[in-house]
């Protein structure tokens, strides 16, 4: 797998994905691809006890005013693209697993089961679930605008 396809952070599968704006919390950096949340009303960086999820920043922001609008994708059936932090061989279709990292460096955390914000889907073909850094696609699990039964 080259560098190229190893980076850190969450993409959609779908090149298309349907993106939406919202206003951002004041001090924010966060980087495209980073989990994010709503925290009164504002966009605010995810972090691996997040309960559930907006959707992922579709571009970098650092130093913007708050309130300033930035995109998300935020479709709660959008597949992203993701990579492992660790061996992945123990999990597989359907798994409900974690988020792991902070702006910038964010994985799926495969040996996690704690808040479950993520449900894989498979595992790209050309990568080895028992290799760290194996990409899969997923769902946000836990979807702040997902509808509630």
């Amino acid at each position: 797998m080259g560098q190229a396809e190893n980076r850190k952070g969450f993409f959609p599968a779908d090149p298309e994905a349907r993106m939406n704006y919202y206003p951002i919390a004041a001090s924010q950096t966060l980087a495209a691809g980073d989990a994010v949340i709503l925290t009164s009303n504002l966009v605010d960086v995810a972090l691996d006890s997040s309960a559930a999820l907006l959707g992922v920043i579709a571009r970098d922001c650092s130093g913007l005013a708050a309130s300033t609008m930035v995109p998300v994708w935020d479709d709660p059936d959008t597949v992203f693209i993701g990579t492992a932090n660790a061996d992945s061989s123990g999990v597989g279709a359907g798994d409900e697993v974690d988020l792991v990292g902070t702006t910038g460096i964010m994985q799926i955390d495969e040996d996690a089961s704690s808040t479950d914000v993520f449900k894989l889907i498979a595992a790209l073909p050309d990568d080895a679930p028992a290799t760290a850094n194996c990409r899969w696609k997923f769902k946000i699990n836990k979807h702040l605008l997902a509808q509630i039964d």
